[in-house]
């Protein structure tokens, strides 16, 4: 095989020459030996000279295999040589192959960290600061133009941190800094840094501020220059240069920030200058701005009627506004106008998609889990209504709003009659939840709710009462006619305060569709049919999507014997709302009383599918089942 290679590295065509001569020379010897060797055996002097050839002969022949010996020797040490040699060329080409691969690899990178530089200054929104120009005597004292940046920032921080809505979308913001605010120090000679500051001021769209603190003679001036916007001026004492800052920091960001800074406002309780603020961005910032501040308005305004329209106002300007059709439902809830609450919480649940460039996606989930609780809250789907309320409180970063969503959800538990735990849950929180002191806060509800499911009414008109007493807020009581006085108003019926119960039913309009079936079921209680078939006729009239109104015509018809009567509301009820339990039970008892038990156990299971903690439920179907054995 060495030879082989050998011959393969040295080339075979030099040796073919010498190859032919010595197989010619070889015949010969041969032929001349087989005519000696058969004239030996006659002659002895051929004989003698045969066995003299045949000496020299193999002298030559040893001589030859010493020779090819050796021969082969350099031969195999010349391959070794040229296979080194070729070991040594092949590592050569592949290190050239490496380094050109890493040369390739540097200039990729360095294209790539260019092209990503270039990126990142194209898309910079941030808030740039200039180290402001400060008197001689403020540097000495250690109060250099940067640490004067540096205190704006911080004020900037802190309004931006705790203005930021998490349910807007921060690209639909015209000037969106996010949490990019950040103070400028020129580098000097060329740099990387001073490459990337270069490419940012060139090609960013930040915004870049700057300032000079200067003497006037009652004290001392700070101007900070926004772009190229007005300048702000803060005047006051050297003493007063904190407050100095944090005051052009205020104005600076009410003019670059406006619904950010109302959303602040609004969280510090200054409810009147957020609405002061959400008002000029209605009436003068860009189509964008607009919705915004018009969905402001509607959570600061005065009444339920202002708020939806403020926010009709901005879905007709954008329809696609999910936040807004849902913030359109939860006022028609919270004002009594179920049926148009239903249909804007319909259409929030629809508009509540990734095409909404309006909304953040926790907007976006969070919204759409509020408008699936009115939807399910107003067809009685109460199983779902809790789950889209714990999910809603999952998905917000709001304190306020996570709490409002807990106890919705807690809300549509009693609802469901799941009343187990729930009175060492609501014993945590005050009667009234206000939660952080921001009006609004529609959760009493739920202690008015749960003590009516306990039958306890004496516990109900107490607490109504008390919230009554204890809230002149506007902001909580314009909730009163449709949350608040029906509950009240039964409350009293059922104690015998007959002339009370009259005179909340006198004060709820008569478009709140719980009030006409407050006034229904009072009726029911005075044996008044005729006056509740009247009240039931229009509460289904000015809803005629929701259940809640045929389940209690049902109910007041299998009080007075009319059990067919009452069969047609429960399945009125049951086809508006599948998944709400009460006519189901309603129905079983219906036909538990005609005998039909059979029947009965069956509408009890169905109803126990949607509410399988109703303890009253249990018992029902418990005594059926124990009666047919």
């Amino acid at each position: 095989m060495a030879e082989g290679m050998l011959g393969g590295v040295l080339g075979d065509e030099d040796e073919k020459p010498q190859i032919e001569a010595r197989e010619s020379l070889a015949g010969a010897e041969a032929f001349a030996a087989a005519v000696a060797a058969k004239l030996a055996g006659t002659d002895p002097e051929v004989a003698r000279g045969t066995c003299a050839f045949l000496q020299e002969q193999t002298q030559i022949l040893k001589v030859q295999k010493e020779h090819l010996i050796d021969e082969h020797a350099l031969r195999i040490a010349h391959l070794r040589h040229q296979l080194h040699l070729l070991r040594w060329q092949r590592l050569g080409q592949k290190l050239r192959i490496g380094f050109q691969i890493f040369l390739a690899l540097i200039a990729t990178a360095a294209a790539t960290g260019f092209a990503v530089m270039i990126w990142d200054a194209m898309h910079d929104h941030g808030l740039v600061i200039e180290a402001f120009s400060v008197p001689p005597d403020f540097t000495d004292k250690g109060l250099t133009g940067r640490v004067v940046a540096k205190q704006l920032v911080e004020r900037i921080a802190d309004l931006n941190n705790n203005g930021i809505d998490s349910i807007r979308a921060s690209s639909s913001y015209a000037l969106n800094w996010g949490n990019d605010i950040k103070v400028d120090i020129p580098e000097t000679g060329v740099s990387i840094g001073e490459v990337v500051r270069l490419l940012h001021d060139k090609l960013g769209h930040a915004t870049h501020i700057d300032g000079e603190i200067y003497r006037s003679e009652s004290g001392i001036v700070l101007t900070v220059q926004v772009g190229d916007g007005a300048t702000i001026q803060s005047a006051g004492s050297e003493g007063d240069l904190k407050t100095l800052v944090q005051r052009a920091a205020d104005e600076m960001y009410a003019r670059t920030q406006p619904y950010r800074y109302g959303v602040w406002l609004l969280l510090n309780s200054r409810w009147q200058e957020a609405q002061a603020a959400f008002r000029r961005l209605a009436d003068e910032g860009s189509p964008e701005e607009r919705i915004w501040g018009l969905h402001g308005l509607a959570i600061t305004a005065d009444t339920l009627r202002e708020r939806a329209d403020a926010d009709r106002e901005a879905v007709r300007l954008d329809p696609t506004f999910s936040v807004g059709w849902g913030a359109v439902g939860f006022a028609e809830f919270l004002g009594g106008h179920d049926e148009a609450a239903l249909a804007a919480a319909r259409e929030a649940a629809k508009m509540a998609q990734d095409s909404d460039r309006q909304v953040s996606r926790t907007g976006l989930a969070r919204a759409r889990s509020i408008a699936a609780m009115i939807v399910a809250e107003e067809l009685g789907d109460s199983r779902a209504a809790v789950a889209e309320g714990l999910s809603a409180s999952e998905q917000d970063t709001s304190r306020i709003a996570r709490t409002a969503d807990r106890r919705r959800a807690d809300i549509a538990k009693v609802d469901a009659h799941d009343i187990g735990g729930m009175k060492s849950e609501i014993a945590q929180l005050p009667v009234i939840w206000v939660v952080e002191g921001i009006p609004g806060s529609m959760t009493y509800p739920l202690d008015l709710r749960l003590a009516a499911e306990e039958g306890d009414w004496e516990r109900v008109v107490t607490l109504a009462e008390q919230i009554q007493s204890a809230h002149g807020e506007p902001h909580i009581a314009i909730s009163f006619p449709a949350q608040l006085d029906p509950l009240l108003a039964e409350g009293y019926a059922r104690l015998g305060r007959n002339a009370e119960a009259d005179a909340v039913l006198s004060r709820i309009p008569a478009d709140v569709y719980d009030g006409w079936r407050a006034r229904g079921r009072i009726a029911a209680l005075r044996h008044d049919y005729a006056g509740a078939d009247k009240a039931f006729a229009e509460a289904a009239r000015q809803a005629p999507s929701i259940p809640r109104a045929f389940a209690d015509w049902g109910d007041m018809l299998a009080g007075r014997g009319d059990t067919t009567g009452a069969i047609a509301k429960f399945k009125d009820a049951n086809q508006r709302g599948p998944h709400w339990a009460d006519p189901l039970k309603s129905w079983g008892d219906v036909l538990a009383k005609q005998g039909h038990s059979a029947e009965a156990l069956t509408k009890y299971d169905e109803a126990l599918k949607f509410a399988p903690k109703w303890v009253v439920l249990q018992q029902a179907r418990e005594a059926l089942a124990k009666q047919r054995n």
